[in-house]
């Protein structure tokens, strides 16, 4: 076999390599963005100083959130509507807004914290934050208290990529 015929093979092995890993990309891309996990491997955090009380639920609904392994129960909304962007690179991306009653809070099921054994200080570190529009954010971790959602809440996003996985208004 000639030197020209090997590198004309190895061509196109390297072109039918790429075209493969853009066509997996696209198709990883598309997917949707929010899913449930099972209850299995969720632990819940709440302590009896952070239940909801039932003047909580007055005119809204309590609302469990799913996004990754982060699970949120936020009381008293009244809506649930879907918002699109676009994120840096261009791709699509779609969350959920929840349009709550005055009185509304967030409480952490699961923080989804990040995983000790990949950290370089041995600690497990939040994934997820609460954005306010001081431009503040607090970070969602295991065993903290509920949080009373207001016109300055934002809403919840990733700490990594800053997407919002969740967006609160107060109505």
């Amino acid at each position: 076999m000639t030197t020209s015929r090997r590198i004309r093979i190895i061509s196109i092995f390297a072109i039918i390599m790429v075209f493969l890993f853009l066509i997996n990309s696209m198709i990883i891309e598309n997917t949707y963005p929010y899913y449930k996990e099972s209850s299995d491997n969720i632990s819940d955090t709440r302590t009896s100083e952070n239940l909801p009380s039932s003047s909580a639920l007055e005119t809204g609904k309590m609302e469990t959130f799913f996004y990754a392994g982060l699970k949120l129960e936020i009381s008293n909304v009244r809506d649930i509507q879907y918002e699109r962007m676009f994120d840096d690179g261009g791709h699509p991306w779609e969350y959920k807004i929840y349009v709550c009653n005055p009185g509304a809070s967030i409480y952490v099921l699961n923080a989804d914290m990040s995983d000790v054994n990949f950290s370089a200080d041995g600690k497990s570190h939040a994934n997820w934050g609460i954005l306010l529009s001081s431009g503040k954010r607090m970070e969602i971790v295991d065993g903290m208290k509920s949080i009373k959602v207001t016109r300055d809440t934002l809403g919840i996003y990733s700490l990594e990529s800053s997407l919002y996985v969740l967006k609160l208004v107060v109505d």
